[in-house]
């Protein structure tokens, strides 16, 4: 048996093995479940470079639902714009404020 041990590492330094990762995409799938998402529907996920974006992106693609990625932190970046025309059914974000209206 091969036993690999991935590690993931963010700009804060925080850490997570594979088994962690499974947990935590496996915990973030099951509130986006209970959220109500559904197989084809649209998720934005408006986080920067941090260890919650592999999370998140894991646990939409394991519903199928679709990613549409917004990294705030892109300085031609208009997500006001983006999250009204993606019809998303639920944003994913670090930051309780609502986006720029660029």
């Amino acid at each position: 048996m091969l036993i690999c041990c991935l590690q993931i590492d963010d700009v804060g330094g925080r850490q997570y093995t594979y088994s962690q990762l499974v947990d935590h995409v496996h915990n973030c799938a099951t509130s986006l479940s209970e959220l109500g998402l559904r197989l084809g529907q649209r998720v934005c996920i408006l986080l920067a470079n941090c260890i919650e974006l592999p999370v998140a992106f894991l646990a939409v693609q394991r519903l199928g639902a679709i990613c549409v990625p917004i990294n705030p932190t892109v300085t031609k970046c208009r997500p006001a714009s983006q999250l009204t025309t993606s019809h998303l059914f639920v944003l994913v974000t670090d930051n309780p404020n609502k986006p720029d209206k660029s």
